[in-house]
C-alpha cells in the first residue's frame, strides 16, 4: 500500500526556527482510500493531519503495541476536543 502521510520532526533542531515539523499527505492514496472506506476525502485527511502530528510530537505506533494504544487514545482525545466525534469510527478500518 502507498505511504498516505509522512511527517518530518524539527523539534531537536535549535535553528529558532517557529515549525516543529512537516506534514506531507498523499491526496491520491487519502482520496482512494476515502472512497473504498466510504467515507469523506476530509474526514481521511484530517485523521492523516492528526496521526502526523502526533508522530511530530513523538509518538510512534510502530514501537510496540502499548505504543500504538497510546497513539490511538490520543488520536480519539483530539477528534472528541475539536468536535469531531462522527470521524472516530473511521479510527478502527
Amino acid at each position: 500500500m502507498p505511504t498516505d502521510v509522512l511527517s518530518f520532526d524539527y523539534t531537536a533542531q535549535k535553528d529558532g526556527s517557529p515549525c516543529a515539523g512537516e506534514i506531507y499527505i498523499s491526496w491520491q492514496t487519502a482520496s482512494r482510500v476515502a472512497s473504498e472506506m466510504r467515507h469523506r476525502l476530509i474526514d481521511e485527511i484530517l485523521l492523516l493531519t492528526i496521526h502526523g502530528f502526533l508522530h511530530i510530537l513523538g509518538y510512534d505506533h510502530e514501537l510496540s503495541q502499548k505504543a500504538q494504544r497510546l497513539q490511538a487514545k490520543h488520536e480519539l482525545d483530539i477528534l472528541k476536543s475539536i468536535k469531531l466525534e462522527h470521524v472516530i469510527p473511521l479510527l478502527t478500518r
